[in-house]
């Protein structure tokens, strides 16, 4: 009790309870002069006035305690949560912001695996396409080039035998003006 501030303690002091604790406890001195032989039943009052007594004091006391420093911690909760509320949201804040920035740039890192992933299987595929099509138009090209020669040596080989006719009937034609020639002067 001696924490507690003076008013509080006068005020319970002088509840209307506490008096009729103060009366009691009174009559029963006057009855311990009175009946000094009867020592034992005194005592018994006296407990049963002083548990009483304390059970009356703990209870208001803790409504009189509860009633003076409700408002000071409310006070003090309310300049708490005034100075540590915008500290804590923007902990709050920046901690979701950073969560949901991991989780993009998580998601984001897997969209580009997956998209690099697609993209050389598809460089693959189409670099064997290419290849496949590139061995097509050699081949294609190779068989072109085998029956040109074919061709161009058939061709050849005819521009030949009419070469040499040619030669030969040009040959038969001026060996026959020349005798003919060699006739008309003998």
């Amino acid at each position: 009790m001696a924490t507690l501030p003076d008013h509080l303690v006068l005020e319970l002091m002088n509840g209307p309870r506490v008096q009729n604790l103060l009366t009691i406890q009174q009559e029963a001195e006057q009855a311990e002069v009175l009946f000094s032989s009867e020592r034992v039943a005194i005592t018994k009052v006296e407990q049963i006035v002083t548990r009483r007594m304390d059970k009356y004091v703990d209870e208001c006391l803790d409504q009189k305690i509860k009633g003076a420093f409700k408002p000071l911690v409310r006070q003090r909760l309310e300049k708490l949560v005034q100075s540590q509320l915008p500290l804590a949201v923007e902990l709050f804040f920046n901690d979701a912001v950073e969560d949901l920035r991991d989780q993009f740039y998580e998601s984001l890192r897997e969209v580009v695996d997956d998209g690099r992933t697609q993209l050389h299987d598809e460089i693959n595929e189409c670099t064997t396409e290419i290849k496949d099509m590139v061995r097509d138009q050699i081949g294609k090209f190779e068989d072109q080039s085998n029956k040109f020669n074919i061709s161009i040596r058939e061709q050849l080989a005819c521009l030949g035998y009419w070469s040499d006719k040619f030669a030969k009937s040009n040959g038969n034609k001026e060996y026959a003006t020349n005798n003919t020639a060699r006739c008309e002067s003998v």
